[in-house]
């Protein structure tokens, strides 16, 4: 066991058959990695975490990564060199072939997403998507292959996600996660007030399914002040990763500090050694860690543990280092 975990989110296609409201690619169908060029990347990973100390978690994602025509040798080769192998998919592939090939690639977990109830996911999605949604997610899970079901809130739907996370539960998910929609510019069309409340809410629902208050859902690290107790500390222990612990690579090889930070791009990874530079000496990750200058969290006691979504301030204000505009906190934001 090494002493860290590093997060690589790699993107190996664009090509998708959804057009997702909240999606992040505006050219589907563009870009996939060759497989010469995820050889490479996948043993820059490796050196990457071996000099980072690092133990490795990769998503492995797209657009809809099962369409990547080199996926199974990717997936074998990651295998390999992944402390925690997952695919971040879609459900229209998930069928008993591939869900057999999955199997055998020894991944540690699927994630689908449900964004909403039928009407609300099949409108933000694609008419159909739940119910293919739903049948991925149970044939998954009578293969033993682990389940997260994931969901993008925003002001339209985070009235739907206590049930949302319920049927997760009953559908036999391992865990139920969510994360902010991150608009262009904007905000997620949710207050500070209604963010907490909707945070109280699942955090008091959740209890149901596990004794401890956060072993069915992960979420957005605002959660921490409101399940947890200020640890007060200089090192960092949780909350949003940028500069600390992740790295994302695009179909093109662009590599972005943080997929929802569209203003992280650090360059493209062009030869070995790439991701380690990138990490330790771009300049944008050297300002990302600058959290003391964060508005709002500098003097904060959940500092360590939150920091907000920094992807979420930039959209709002246009600063990485800026307020996170559903702070639960914001009451009580000190500069």
């Amino acid at each position: 066991m090494r002493k860290n975990s590093f997060y690589f989110q790699w993107h190996i296609t664009d090509f998708c058959g959804n057009r997702c409201e909240h999606c992040y690619i505006n050219e589907f169908n563009k870009n996939r990695v060759s497989l010469v060029a995820a050889k490479n990347i996948l043993a820059d990973m490796k050196d990457c975490c071996v000099e980072l100390d690092a133990d490795m978690i990769l998503s492995i994602t797209g657009g809809d990564p099962l369409t990547h025509p080199e996926i199974w040798t990717i997936l074998n080769e990651a295998r390999t060199i992944a402390g925690k192998l997952a695919v971040l998919g879609n459900p229209e592939l998930v069928n008993d072939k591939n869900i057999h090939k999955l199997k055998a690639a020894g991944i540690n977990w699927y994630q689908l997403s449900l964004d909403g109830l039928e009407m609300t996911h099949d409108r933000i999605r694609s008419k159909g998507s739940f119910k293919r949604t739903i049948k991925g997610i149970k044939l998954l899970t009578a293969t033993g292959i682990p389940v997260v079901i994931n969901s993008t809130v925003s002001g339209t739907n985070y009235r739907e996600m206590v049930d949302v996370m319920k049927l997760s539960h009953d559908l036999g998910a391992s865990k139920w996660s969510f994360a902010r929609w991150v608009p262009d510019s904007g905000t997620c069309g949710m207050s500070a007030v209604e963010y907490r409340k909707f945070l109280e809410k699942i955090c008091t629902e959740q209890k149901a399914y596990n004794e401890d208050a956060t072993g069915f859902v992960a979420g957005d690290s605002l959660m921490y002040p409101v399940i947890s107790e200020p640890m007060n500390c200089d090192s960092i222990v949780g909350g949003c990763a940028l500069g600390s612990s992740v790295l994302c690579i695009l179909p093109d090889n662009t590599v972005m500090a943080c997929r929802r930070h569209k203003d992280s791009v650090l360059g493209k990874w062009q030869l070995g050694g790439d991701l380690l530079d990138f990490f330790l000496f771009n300049p944008k990750m050297e300002e990302y860690r600058q959290t003391e200058k964060i508005i709002g969290c500098s003097k904060c006691s959940f500092k360590s543990q939150c920091r907000g979504c920094r992807a979420v301030a930039f959209a709002d204000s246009g600063n990485t280092l800026g307020r996170d505009p559903q702070c639960v906190l914001i009451s009580n934001h000190v500069s």
